[in-house]
């Protein structure tokens, strides 16, 4: 099965995921990123509903990620291609910087690679 069949089979299981108890306790997520002049530019964020069922995600800027996390816990999740199955990821959080000046979107710095903002699938493939 190509790379492109599986994230065909992403996009359909993300309406049909169910949050297990072993995963964070975030309600939302975010699935994948798009670029512009080689920088995050967009992100897909599903909302988690009361029953634990992720929903299909809404296509947001940086700008309104930001204001997000002000009143959200927010993680990666990340596509499995060997399990054919979401993994929670990474905390995202908001870091504050001066040099330029403003507020940016991190993942938590713990080290692993896979489950960064830069490591999540391309928008493009769910739109």
């Amino acid at each position: 099965m190509g790379k492109e069949n599986n994230i065909c089979l992403a996009e359909i299981a993300i309406f049909f995921f169910l949050i297990s108890k072993t995963l964070m306790m975030a309600n939302m997520y975010i699935t994948a990123v798009s670029h512009e002049h080689g920088h995050i530019s967009h992100l897909f964020v599903h909302d988690v509903t009361a029953n634990n069922i992720l929903i299909k995600g809404v296509k947001r800027s940086i700008a309104e990620v930001l204001i997000l996390l002000k009143t959200n816990n927010i993680y990666t999740l990340i596509w499995n291609y060997n399990d054919k199955s979401w993994k929670t990821g990474s905390k995202v959080d908001s870091i504050h910087s001066k040099y330029p000046p403003g507020h940016y979107l991190r993942s938590h710095a713990d080290g692993i690679i896979k489950d960064n903002l830069e490591n999540l699938l391309p928008l493009a493939a769910f739109l």
